[in-house]
């Protein structure tokens, strides 16, 4: 799964350490090369997540999720750049409104697979 694929949400989390639920992105995408493309992707993962809390579907799958604080976590394999600071800064207040916290970590290398080597565009 990935950020390419819009309409799959990648991971619940139903309880981290916080005892909050996660909803995660998996961003493998360089931001060097189809920025453009890129942000168009994010922002439909984005709004499918949004779509995925918003219909109610999150609770009927996970009924225990219910009542929790609400985390969407994007994984990135590689840092924003500008424009996709800016456009996380945008969507962050998006997620606000429905009680949302947005977060983007950056998978450092040692939190990748063994044998995992990012290709620089």
């Amino acid at each position: 799964m990935s950020v390419s694929e819009t309409g799959v949400v990648d991971v619940v989390v139903m309880a981290n350490h916080e005892g909050a639920t996660e909803l995660v992105i998996f961003d493998q995408l360089p931001w060097k090369i189809d920025e453009g493309d890129h942000l168009i992707a994010l922002q439909d993962k984005f709004n499918a997540y949004l779509g995925y809390v918003q219909c109610g579907q999150l609770y009927e799958e996970f009924p225990t999720t219910k009542g929790r604080k609400l985390i969407l976590r994007i994984n990135g394999l590689y840092p924003p750049s500008p424009n996709g600071e800016k456009f996380l800064a945008a969507i962050r207040p998006v997620a606000r409104q429905l009680d949302i916290d947005l977060v983007f970590d950056l998978t450092t290398p040692d939190k990748r697979p063994p044998g995992f080597t990012p290709q620089e565009f």
